[in-house]
Formats: structure tokens, sequence, C-alpha cells
């Protein structure tokens, strides 16, 4: 499996970046933010 400049084995850039401590990535076609409240971690999916 080759890897791209990036480092991605997909070749791909991954769609996903950071704002504080919320994690925001693209899983298909769906927007997805993960972050922790209260000790759990909530994973909603976000509108469009």
């Amino acid at each position: 499996m080759s890897r791209s400049s990036d480092g991605h084995p997909s070749g791909r850039k991954a769609a996903q970046f950071r704002i504080g401590r919320v994690r925001v990535f693209l899983r298909g076609r769906v927007w997805y933010l993960c972050y922790h409240e209260q000790g759990r971690r909530c994973q909603p999916r976000s509108s469009e």
C-alpha cells in the first residue's frame, strides 16, 4: 500500500479539522462533530 505525500494511505487528504477541543470530520457526505462533555464522548451529526 503506497502512501501519499500527506501520509494517508488512500491518497486523499482527510476531511477533518479541529476547532479548540472539538474535532470536525467528514464521513461520506455527512459532517460529524466529536467532543467530550462531562467525561463522555459526544459525536452528533451536523446538518447541512
